[in-house]
Parts: C-alpha cells; structure tokens; sequence
C-alpha cells in the first residue's frame, strides 16, 4: 500500500481536478507498470478514507464491516526467493470505530503451524493512517516452503485477538521468481 499512499498523496499536492489511476491488469498488455494489486478491497478502503481527509468528514465503516475487528490491512508479496526480504505491512486505515491505541504482533508460521519467528509488539492509534513494516531475511528460513503470517491484536483493555485464518501465505522459493505482486487483505 505504501506505493499508492505515496502516489496518491503526490498527486494530491498537485491540487488535481482528477486522478486517472490504472486497471488492475495494464502490466499483461504492456502499456503501464506493473502494479502490485492481488485482492480485496484495499485500494477503495484507502480512497474512502483520502477522501473523508479531504472533504473534513469524520471516518466512517464501510457498509458490511464488522466494527468488532480493527480496520487494518495485512500486506506482503505472495512469492519470494531465497535471500530475498520478506516485508509484512500491517497498515491502519482509520474508520473511527477504534478511539484506543492498539497493538500488534506479526508472527510467522511454518506449513506445519510451527512458530518460525515472532516480532515484537508495538502500538498503533486508530485514528491514523499509518503502518507498521515488520522485515526479515527470507535466508532464515531455509528449509520451509511456506510462512503463514498471523497477526495478533491487543486492545487497550489487553483483549486479544488473533487473525492468521484466510490470510495468504508467502511462498519460498529456492531460486528463480519472477511474480512481484503483493497480497493485501483487509
């Protein structure tokens, strides 16, 4: 998400009348980059909530969104080789269902659910826009063939919550790949 927050908020000091942005699937035409969209409704949750900035509107959930669970985005590439980094985003949209601070934890998992590395917790305010990269060398992790990401969520009252179930998994591959795409699932 980092590319189009970045993009967007270029194009916005821009003070533009409009922004054309690109079809999902421009790079197998050969006539625009590559983006690196896999699912979701990320992109429209981002707009939504660049769009409440600009016209001054208090966040809102989008319709359908289960206000139990915190809006955040979980972000990685589905593929990677060997000695390659491995980033998980975790990124808040703000909804203003969440008013405490939350934290988060990243923890990655093997194929057979075993705990292959765990990273530390840190806060994160729901009323920010803001992410949290969790990064490390995809080299420690020689003999698997998969990392399932789970992500835990600690209210402000130490409830938590643990989402691992439907999130991707990163693939490992000892060599060669050519996929660059994220997975972003909200």
């Amino acid at each position: 998400t980092k590319t189009f927050r970045q993009s967007f908020e270029t194009a916005m000091s821009a003070r533009p009348d409009f922004i054309d942005g690109f079809e999902w699937d421009e790079a197998n035409e050969g006539d625009y980059l590559q983006p690196s969209v896999y699912n979701s409704f990320t992109i429209q949750r981002l707009c939504r909530s660049y769009m409440d900035s600009i016209k001054g509107r208090e966040p809102t959930p989008s319709d359908g969104d289960d206000t139990s669970v915190p809006n955040l985005v979980v972000s990685h590439r589905r593929i990677l080789s060997l000695g390659e980094r491995l980033d998980v985003e975790i990124l808040n949209i703000p909804d203003g269902a969440w008013k405490s601070p939350l934290e988060v934890q990243l923890v990655l998992k093997n194929a057979d659910g075993k705990t292959v590395k765990t990273f530390d917790r840190t806060s994160m305010d729901p009323a920010k826009l803001a992410d949290v990269t969790f990064s490390v060398p995809t080299e420690d992790f020689p003999d698997e063939i998969l990392l399932r990401p789970c992500v835990k969520v600690r209210d402000a009252k130490g409830a938590e919550s643990l989402f691992e179930d439907g999130l991707p998994c990163v693939i490992l591959r000892a060599t060669w790949n050519i996929n660059r795409k994220c997975v972003k699932t909200p």
